[in-house]
């Protein structure tokens, strides 16, 4: 633990120096930002296991055993390159985290992300931009039941995106854009192929209706109409395909093992190399956002998506959310809160009970609720406060599974941003 939060540090410090180094010799046309933060904290939950689990062979796990809380510490530097010309500007931004447990060693993941990117101005109205993408994420717990991961595989994913932007009117924008990437993941921990391939466009709308009125008692007192923005509403519909280049193509893990146990590894079997799994998601939301009145603002967004798993439709479902979000912007206090419910149902995949079949189809159903602080202690030095707490409810209602089923997790951090220019 000690060795890899140190080397971890000195891959931070070498980012920074490098960014530091670069800086002056692109500071005659390149404008620089580097943020480097650290919280420290605690997760309750960390594996988001259920409260009760009883294996096959009526061994009782007590809940302090599978419900693991732990000391979490969070590291993050990002440097930022900006040009701007005539018609637009370039932008390099390299981003590296990490999230560290004290005991929990297997649950620690770092991640580097870097984007390139260029926005272009085509005419009054329209507006172009590309970007590439490269991220690498490594998360040392592996553990595969069912559906689902208590945490994460390691993947690098390469992206390209393209996006056009278009004034149509004065208060009307539409943006279109594409995406595409390729995620290869590490064979060599999960002794799982999942690589991917996937695509997606969508299309986002922003009205901003406008309200006219006038002066002191009506009367046009200034000689011109004044107009105040009422809001934004935004609408965007999407449409994503996902392709599993190799589902399964040597040792796989064996889902009836004993979730506690060390994970074997079987032999590999033909029966297990499925041809191309393929998903698609269809996706609308719209959102509005009120004024802003005394630096308060108010948004309520609402989703709805369906997903179809094309190759064996047990990962199908379709979900519906709904999110409220209140922040305020003082001169050196910045607050952040939102509330969101989720609501999911599979198509095919069904929720094991304590009694026998039939099952009914499985569902669950989300409460979130993030909350932000940052206050500006002195120019370019942040006091950072963060927490979040998610519960789930699910129709699982079999103790000898510990996926699945309903789980409740939260994470109280607190830390230091530190920005240079």
């Amino acid at each position: 633990m000690v060795r890899q939060t140190l080397n971890f540090l000195n891959h931070l410090a070498v980012l920074c120096l490098c960014g530091l180094w670069i800086a002056p010799a692109l500071g005659q046309t390149w404008d620089r930002d580097i943020e480097i933060g650290a919280l420290g904290g605690v997760e309750w939950n960390v594996f988001h296991s259920p409260e009760t689990y009883v294996t096959n062979d009526g061994t009782v796990f007590p809940t302090d055993s599978i419900v693991l809380h732990d000391q979490l510490t969070l590291f993050d530097i990002e440097v930022d390159f900006d040009r701007e010309d005539d018609n637009g500007e370039w932008y390099i931004q390299a981003d590296a985290g990490a999230s560290r447990y004290a005991t929990l060693s297997s649950a620690n993941r770092r991640s580097i992300d870097l984007r390139v990117g260029r926005e272009q101005t085509l005419n009054r109205q329209m507006t172009a931009s590309a970007e590439a993408r490269l991220r690498d994420e490594k998360r040392l717990g592996i553990n595969i039941l069912g559906d689902e991961l208590l945490t994460s595989f390691s993947f690098t994913q390469a992206q390209l995106e393209g996006a056009l932007e278009v004034e149509a009117r004065d208060n009307l924008a539409l943006d279109l854009e594409v995406e595409v990437f390729r995620k290869w993941f590490d064979q060599r921990v999960t002794g799982v192929s999942l690589d991917q391939t996937e695509w997606s466009i969508s299309l986002e709308s922003s009205w901003v209706p406008k309200r006219r009125r006038r002066g002191l008692l009506n009367l046009d007192l200034v000689g011109e109409k004044r107009i105040d923005e009422s809001g934004e509403l935004t609408t965007e519909l999407s449409y994503r395909q996902k392709n599993y280049v190799n589902w399964v193509n040597f040792d796989i893990l064996d889902p009836a093992r004993d979730p506690l146990a060390p994970t074997p590894f079987l032999p590999f079997d033909p029966l297990y190399a499925h041809p191309l799994r393929q998903w698609t998601y269809a996706t609308l939301t719209v959102r509005y956002e009120w004024p802003e009145w005394r630096g308060w603002s108010l948004r309520v967004d609402a989703r709805t998506q369906r997903r179809n798993d094309l190759s064996f439709g047990d990962f199908g479902c379709v979900d519906a959310k709904s999110a409220l979000r209140l922040a305020h912007e003082g001169k050196d206090l910045e607050l952040a809160g939102s509330l969101s419910y989720t609501w999911r149902e599979y198509t095919d995949r069904l929720a094991e009970q304590q009694s026998t079949a039939p099952f009914p189809l499985l569902k669950y159903n989300y409460i979130r609720l993030d909350l932000s602080a940052e206050y500006r202690l002195k120019k370019g030095l942040l006091l950072l406060a963060m927490a979040d707490f998610t519960q789930r409810t699910s129709n699982t209602t079999a103790i000898d599974r510990r996926t699945r089923r309903e789980y409740a997790t939260a994470t109280v951090l607190v830390g230091l941003s530190a920005e240079f220019n």
